[in-house]
């Protein structure tokens, strides 16, 4: 059956999603606060990545094969990592902020050693919002205890002068939520059920308060 453009029309819930409108949140870790410039905004820094992927779900599984054609069993869930890549101030101001994250809350800085561990440092909530074309969000992920685990090398180069300088950075988190416009939850950590959130209530929420919403 050909679909003509009127019957494509009615498949489609309102406008389409426009893959060049985002906005990415990230609190400044507590740790990096005195190393941050002063122009940054209040306790979170609202940055604009040109470019970022969004993060994916998939099954960690092994195969079961007592008898039979072999069955792909679940074991857990496991997520990839997200990078975003961001434009580069003139002062180099977002290089500066993950270079001091990165050293400041995973490496001693006397040491050299690694300072990580899930107790006293459980990251930060990353928040990823798509939004409609009147600038609201139309849905949101939020990355539960994320921080950076690389900043991949930068390309610079005589040739590059209508260019400008780029970085890019990968995030690691634990697991991440889903939540639409009309407030209904996925919880992709553990499976507490769905309920009905307010945007505002999730934006503002961190994990000990998420958890008490998400219960069954």
């Amino acid at each position: 059956m050909n679909i003509n453009i009127p019957t494509f029309k009615t498949l489609i819930d309102g406008d389409l999603s426009l893959a060049s409108r985002y906005e990415v949140i990230i609190p400044i870790p507590t740790l990096t606060q005195k190393m941050t410039p002063s122009k940054t905004p209040d306790k979170n820094l609202i940055l604009q990545p040109e470019s970022l992927n969004l993060p994916g779900r998939t099954f960690k599984t092994f195969e079961d094969e007592t008898y039979g054609p072999p069955r792909t069993i679940p074991l857990r869930e496991q997520y990839e990592p997200v990078v975003m890549t961001f434009p580069i101030s003139g002062n180099w101001r977002e290089r500066s902020f993950f270079e001091n994250w990165m050293k400041a809350g995973i490496i001693n800085p006397k040491t050299k050693t690694l300072t990580y561990t899930p107790k006293t440092n459980k990251g930060v909530t990353v928040t990823i919002r798509a939004l409609n074309r009147n600038g609201a969000a139309a849905s949101m992920f939020t990355l539960n205890e994320a921080y950076p685990i690389s900043i991949i090398p930068i390309n610079m180069g005589f040739g590059m002068y209508n260019d400008y300088t780029r970085i890019q950075v990968t995030l690691a988190y634990r697991d991440y939520v889903y939540s639409t416009r009309d407030g209904t939850v996925w919880n992709s950590g553990v499976a507490r059920g769905s309920t009905k959130v307010p945007l505002d209530v999730l934006n503002d929420t961190r994990e000990e308060e998420a958890s008490k919403l998400f219960k069954n």
